[in-house]
């Protein structure tokens, strides 16, 4: 019975390593241009792109393509869905909104002005500086993330498709929409992670195998063990 602890323990290492990039916490808040008081601050928390629960991933990306124009590098690891939003914008409490929906007439059923509700983790080489979020600097997509305040109020949050002056370079530029549809924002949009998310480790099938070769060790000598005892 013994023998079987090790490997259950691999195992269990090796399922809990491919998921450890599945779901992240960030910290974020939104400046106004020329202002230094944050206007909305909070965190956000996300998983994984899921095609099980999400739309197929080539289809998302083929929508983006479509409207936004922003190149996104087909890298399905990169996004996160948003599963929950929390703090304050203009000092009223905020809640994450559904993704967009439509009926049939075209009038929206959840959601706001789109929104897909998508992040990018914010990312940082060894020296602090800020990394490019899967081929673009924003960290929401185009569509935005829609939160509602407690007046009732519909909130968006986008990074609009910002090119720079040599047509490669995309700059960060937010802006934060109300359900009135007026620019009531432009300014700075600050994420860090602070629980999940990216990790630098061994690469999982390396850690497995190391993982399962250390088990097998184990379960070895544990067999060794009990025959020298039966031979007593």
């Amino acid at each position: 019975m013994n023998r079987i602890r090790p490997i259950a323990a691999a195992l269990a290492l090796f399922f809990s390593a491919t998921a450890a990039n599945a779901s992240l916490v960030m910290s974020w808040s939104f400046t106004k241009t020329g202002e230094s008081t944050a206007f909305g601050t909070g965190t956000f928390t996300a998983r994984g792109w899921n095609e099980s629960i999400d739309e197929s991933f080539t289809g998302y990306l083929a929508n983006l393509d479509l409207y936004q124009g922003a190149p996104y590098v087909e890298k399905q690891s990169d996004f996160y869905v948003m599963t929950g939003a929390a703090g304050t914008i203009n000092g009223k409490a905020i809640s994450l909104l559904p993704k967009y929906a439509a009926d049939a007439n075209g009038l929206a059923t959840s959601g706001f002005a789109g929104n897909d509700n998508v992040v990018f983790e914010p990312y940082y080489d060894s020296e602090g500086n800020l990394l490019s979020v899967n081929g673009y600097y924003g960290f929401v997509t185009t569509f935005g993330v829609s939160v509602e305040d407690a007046d009732g109020t519909l909130w968006n949050l986008f990074s609009p498709y910002n090119p720079g002056a040599d047509g490669a370079t995309y700059s960060p530029s937010y802006q934060l929409i109300n359900s009135f549809n007026d620019t009531v924002a432009v300014g700075t949009f600050e994420l860090t992670t602070t629980e999940g998310g990216r990790v630098d480790a061994v690469p999982v099938p390396a850690a497995a195998w190391l993982l399962l070769s250390g088990a097998g060790g184990l379960f070895m000598a544990g067999r060794r063990r009990s025959a020298l005892a039966s031979v007593r």
